[in-house]
């Protein structure tokens, strides 16, 4: 895993713990009709949210991630070598 997708995932963890966070908020203050359904949903939320942001905090701050080389093909290679798999197959 690359470190931007660690990155988002700290990011989108911490968005879905703090939305989580807010519906339990709003359920204390508001005492609407369904309030345990939306009290276990928002608990979930902050569950799932904080556990993908500490995986990935952890994962960042241990370097356990793959680093971009920048290393990309370009066209011409990519199409060079779907030409190269094409005749392969013609003389078979």
């Amino acid at each position: 895993m690359t470190k931007g997708r660690l990155l988002f995932r700290v990011i989108a963890g911490g968005y879905l713990g703090y939305l989580g966070f807010d519906l339990i908020q709003k359920v204390i203050n508001h005492s609407p009709e369904n309030r345990m359904l939306y009290f276990a949903v928002g608990a979930a939320f902050i569950i799932i949210g904080g556990f993908w942001c500490v995986k990935a905090a952890v994962m960042i701050a241990k370097h356990e991630y793959e680093e971009n080389t920048g290393d990309t093909l370009n066209r011409d290679e990519l199409l060079g070598n779907e030409e190269e798999s094409d005749k392969n197959e013609d003389d078979m």
